[in-house]
């Protein structure tokens, strides 16, 4: 897990049923997007994304990309 997702894994694994939507606003970086992305992904039924096309956030995009195809 990168920074504060270690926590977010921990409550989420305290969950007994599946969120509705997770809104994905990390770091910034294509690692701690992923590991977001990858958490959310076992529990959420919609994954938002946050600067997906951005060019402030060249990491996000590109994971957003690959994410896409």
């Amino acid at each position: 897990m990168h920074g504060d997702s270690s926590k977010a894994a921990e409550r989420i694994g305290k969950l007994s049923k599946t969120i509705d939507l997770c809104f994905i606003d990390g770091d910034h970086s294509m690692r701690g997007a992923f590991a977001d992305h990858m958490l959310a992904r076992a529990t959420a039924k919609i994954i938002v994304h946050h600067d997906v096309c951005s060019d402030a956030c060249p990491e996000t995009t590109e994971l957003w990309r690959g994410l896409r195809n």
